[in-house]
């Protein structure tokens, strides 16, 4: 499980929780990359993105388990730049289609 610090330890325990699963840790991890090592390792199990995880999946270090009775998780994902450089003519093309909402 994820530290209770890490802001991704309440997605992971809210999905467990609607699955009937309470969970009981015996570990708490503060990123990705130690709880992606811990499995590798064979130390438990965890939920992650799938993102996090595809390089691991290709050479076939880790297995995935859909699941499907899972609730959808949603994330908001934030595009962020440096106010003091100057954008390029296709992200400040892209930001003007997201502020006008053609692209959402």
């Amino acid at each position: 499980m994820f530290s209770t610090a890490v802001p991704y330890y309440e997605l992971a325990r809210s999905v467990l929780l609607s699955a009937g699963i309470s969970p009981k840790p015996t570990m708490e991890l503060d990123t990705i990359e130690a709880a992606k090592k811990m499995v590798e390792e064979g130390i438990g199990i965890s939920l992650l993105p799938r993102v996090a995880i595809l390089r691991e999946l290709e050479r076939g270090l880790l297995k995935e388990v859909p699941m499907s009775d899972a609730p959808s998780v949603k994330r908001v994902m934030l595009a962020i730049f440096r106010k003091d450089v100057e954008l390029g003519r296709v992200t400040q093309a892209s930001r003007n289609l997201r502020q006008s909402g053609e692209g959402a």
